[in-house]
């Protein structure tokens, strides 16, 4: 991990306070372990922060990254990488998008694991460099002596960024200018506890029927774009235009409608 994500989670989650479980792999823990102590020991840190390994052996999207690759190299995915000539790592990199793919999967590791409080009835995914907060202080300002708060939903949310209507289908670029701009970035999100299996589920379908049987490969915001338009029955769009204190940049100021204090 770059020093500064290890100083965006810092003075995000040092700053706010909530209950954290970080998934890391063994070989960046001490590291990622170091940094927080001396985060910890010097500014104090509002959340708690539980700590577990991880091999990203044994989550799926690792276990067939050469057929991640042969499907970045096929006719068909040259087709649908042609809305981004850049070559973005979902077009380019199997384990970039193995990554973005195992993203839900923690939640059910998480549940798995027993590690989600009994009385809890929604989670949050949260990425790991969420704050951006290492140069944006205005952002952390806002979440001083804030409490994120647990959201009253029966259905998984998903942000929409942009508050237009994701197609659910993945040839169709969801997004508002050329390229592909993605309607539901997957940095934060929300799921019942209740519906972790069921949305991991839908989730992985959609990959796999949806773009790998089709030779396609795309990563999790696609993928979300997908799931909300298929199954509003567990999932609800919530328009993140409309937050107050948005930030200037990131995926992740949905949070700024969580916070209590």
């Amino acid at each position: 991990f770059p020093v500064t994500i290890c100083c965006s989670f810092n003075l995000f989650y040092g700053t706010l306070q909530t209950n954290v479980t970080i998934f890391v792999e063994p070989s960046s823990l001490p590291m990622i372990k170091r940094s927080y102590e001396e985060y910890k020991n010097t500014n104090g840190f509002k959340s708690t922060v539980n700590f577990q390994e991880f091999d990203r052996r044994d989550l799926y999207y690792f276990k067939i990254l050469d057929k991640i690759e042969k499907i970045q190299a096929s006719e068909s995915m040259k087709r649908y990488s042609q809305r981004d000539s850049s070559g973005p790592p979902e077009y380019t990199k199997p384990a970039w998008v193995a990554t973005m793919l195992c993203k839900p999967l923690f939640l059910q590791l998480a549940k798995q694991r027993n590690l989600i409080p009994v009385n809890t009835t929604a989670v949050a995914w949260s990425d790991f460099g969420i704050a951006h907060g290492y140069h944006n202080q205005p952002y952390i300002d806002t979440l001083t002596n804030k409490k994120l708060l647990e959201p009253n939903t029966d259905k998984a949310i998903i942000f929409n960024r942009r508050n237009f209507e994701p197609k659910p289908d993945p040839w169709a670029i969801n997004g508002v200018h050329d390229g592909d701009d993605a309607f539901c970035p997957g940095g934060f999100y929300i799921v019942p506890v209740k519906l972790i299996d069921e949305f991991n589920l839908k989730f992985h379908r959609i990959v796999q029927e949806l773009l790998i049987d089709n030779e396609l490969i795309d990563d999790d915001q696609t993928v979300l774009a997908i799931l909300s338009g298929l199954h509003r029955d567990i999932s609800m769009l919530v328009d993140s235009t409309r937050f107050k204190n948005n930030p200037s940049e990131g995926d992740y100021f949905p949070v700024f409608d969580f916070l209590k204090g």
